[in-house]
């Protein structure tokens, strides 16, 4: 698939890997990676992780880090470099640690790549070849230098302004692990990865990740010259105490009183915010319901005319029905029995009550019950939609009472402020007491308290102008993946509930906070938080939105391919075999899959063998690799019979 901006990924097509002691009957590993499934089958403990730490390493230069917390891709990679230096400590032996290497060939659009990285050799290339734009073989550059033409030329090819920004996709977005991150649920992650796939400018969206980051500095900034302001004002206080001119109060616990008056604000305005959420939810459920609502009354409508042209009585006309009801007159309002006892004469005598017309009767009945039963469906409607409107009413009030209270409460904020001051100004008519340096040094801490306060405004101003910069960076963002939307929620909603086997949708969100985020919506039910889905749903439905950025994103002659260590010990019986067909969907639409699991009686492996057969799926036995426990020897002849199971079922696919 591609979007208005889509990327070039890489296509792996070897990985080698040399004096690789971790796997201890196979420490030289020379795999070719044919297109669709690389499946790596093992027990337990066997290094299936550490092959797809090892891979990243390779095409990234670092290994994803176990807690991927997002503050920028630039810091991201730094962290990283950090970890990966440890990260083959222990799992190659010392007398192999300058010989261990990896190896990978790849190719992104009509550039292809062929490295070597040492296993402990950080940010450096043993050995480096490009074929194609910007080719060459840089035999003759030194290993630091490899690398840096490395990150800058793969860069352009992929498409994306910096190396980092591909790191970022390839670990967050591309890689689901051990570690188990879970994309959905990271605000900060999942925003980075909506700004590169809706905001059409990649360079925009590294500068709103670099906007991010100077508005959490000037954060930073604000909080350390609050304190040190406070400190200042403390210091004054101190010394007016030990001068006994602080007769006004006790100035510890003002302080304390307008502390837990601004944590009393802030909980407030987050109620106030996850209560406008809620109101959010009832309203679009509303919406819904009037829309239904609609539809009934215009069926309704072309029902009853029909009605009337099989020349049905005036008495089944709506104004007629309710008017027999009300005694209320729906044309000119007039209310009362008489009302009604006109019309019942004038429909006993057959004439219609509005024109007087004689009126032939009519035995026909066969609509009348249709239209009876559309009635019913239209009041059981309308009543939802009432409840639905009360609710919304609810909640609306509720927020009104909160604002309200907030006004309030900061008004008393204010004169509580204001107070404290006179308080100051007060306390600084008796410095008449003091004398000589006390004097200037007391006047020294007040003009110090005064240039960090505004220091402090300063800073708010400044994270104030990011913040402005960055909402008008978010509304392009927003207005991408409006129109975005048509084609990414589809590729989503295919994969997801080939897993679920059931309806779901998902949604952009912004936030004052957190920007822009997906909010995935699963029988109309909105489940924002982790624990509102079971560990498998989770999982899967996370993996099948990584699916869908990476369909959405990819050139056609460049389709991204995931990492994934399977997760199968989350997933019971009934939920296996509909993982194999979400894989299978996902591969079969052009995509590679390089993939580790657990050999065991998994219907999701022979799932997906089904699917793909041995034209588009590859299986290495894991087990050959290195050495067995004694629990797994004991079993061995089990994997056997698992692997040729496997096996039996890609030769019989008629994929």
């Amino acid at each position: 698939m591609s979007s208005a901006s889509t990327i070039r990924f890489p296509q792996l097509r070897r990985v080698a890997l040399q004096s690789f002691s971790l796997y201890t009957q196979k420490p030289t590993v020379d795999l070719l990676i044919p297109p669709g499934v690389l499946c790596l089958a093992g027990a337990n403990g066997l290094g299936k992780s550490t092959f797809l730490a090892a891979v990243n390493y390779a095409i990234t230069g670092v290994v994803p880090l176990p807690s991927r917390s997002l503050k920028s891709a630039a810091e991201y990679y730094s962290d990283a470099l950090r970890f990966t230096k440890d990260y083959f400590t222990g799992r190659i032996d010392i007398q192999d640690r300058e010989s261990a290497a990896i190896s990978v060939e790849f190719s992104v659009g009509e550039t292809t790549f062929a490295l070597t990285r040492g296993v402990f050799d950080v940010s450096a290339l043993r050995d480096l070849t490009i074929v194609g734009r910007h080719g060459g073989n840089f035999a003759s550059h030194s290993p630091e230098d490899r690398h840096r033409r490395y990150t800058e030329i793969a860069a352009k090819e992929i498409g994306l302004p910096t190396f980092d920004q591909f790191v970022f996709l390839q670990h967050f977005v591309l890689t689901f692990d051990e570690s188990r991150n879970l994309l959905f649920w990271d605000e900060r992650a999942l925003n980075q990865a909506i700004y590169l796939s809706f905001g059409g400018d990649y360079a925009e969206a590294v500068r709103a990740e670099t906007i991010r980051r100077e508005m959490e500095r000037f954060d930073s900034r604000v909080r350390n010259l609050q304190f040190q302001a406070s400190g200042v004002m403390k210091r004054i206080r101190d010394v007016e105490k030990a001068l006994g001119i602080n007769d006004d109060g006790d100035h510890d616990e003002i302080a304390a009183q307008w502390d837990g008056m601004q944590r009393a604000r802030s909980e407030r305005l987050r109620q106030i915010e996850r209560a406008e959420l809620s109101l959010g939810d009832l309203e679009l459920k509303r919406a819904e319901l009037a829309a239904e609502v609609v539809s009934l009354r215009t069926e309704y409508a072309t029902e009853f005319g029909r009605h009337l042209q099989s020349h049905s009585g005036p008495e089944s006309h709506p104004l007629i029905r309710e008017l027999l009801v009300t005694s209320k007159c729906g044309v000119c309002g007039t209310q009362g029995v008489d009302v009604t006892t006109h019309v019942k004469n004038r429909l006993a005598a057959s004439h219609c009550p509005l024109c007087d017309s004689q009126v032939i009767a009519s035995n026909g009945r066969s609509s009348v019950d249709f239209l009876k039963e559309l009635d019913l469906k239209l009041a059981h409607a309308k009543e939802k939609l009432n409840q639905a409107a009360e609710e919304a009413e609810r909640v609306a009030r509720g927020i009104r009472e909160a604002n309200a209270e907030l006004s309030a409460f900061d008004d008393q904020i204010k004169q509580f402020e204001e107070e404290n001051s006179r308080l100051i100004d007060h306390l600084r008519t008796k410095e008449t007491i003091l004398s000589g340096e006390i004097a200037k040094s007391m006047e020294r801490m007040r003009e110090e308290y005064k240039t960090l306060r505004a220091k402090r405004q300063d800073a708010l101003n400044s994270r104030n102008a990011k913040r402005q910069e960055l909402t008008t960076i978010r509304g392009k963002v927003e207005r991408g993946y409006a129109a975005a939307e048509e084609h990414f929620v589809p590729l989503f909603q295919n994969l997801a509930e080939l897993f679920l086997g059931m309806e779901l949708d998902v949604r952009l969100e912004a936030r004052a906070t957190t920007d822009v985020v997906l909010v995935v919506e699963i029988r109309r039910t909105q489940r924002r938080q982790q624990h509102q889905l079971s560990e498998s749903q989770r999982f899967f439905v996370d993996i099948a939105l990584r699916m869908a950025f990476a369909q959405y994103l990819s050139e056609a002659d460049s389709p991204a391919a995931l990492f994934i260590d399977t997760p199968e010990g989350s997933l019971d019986i009934a939920y296996e075999r509909n993982a194999g067909a979400m894989f299978a969907n996902f591969v079969l639409g052009g995509h590679d899959l390089i993939m580790t699991a657990n050999i065991n009686t998994s219907r999701l492996l022979l799932a997906l063998a089904r699917e793909c057969g041995k034209d588009y799926m590859t299986l290495h036995r894991m087990t050959s690799w290195t050495d067995l426990s004694e629990v797994q020897l004991r079993d061995e002849s089990e994997f056997e019979e698992a692997y040729d199971a496997i096996e039996r079922a890609m030769v019989g696919s008629n994929g």
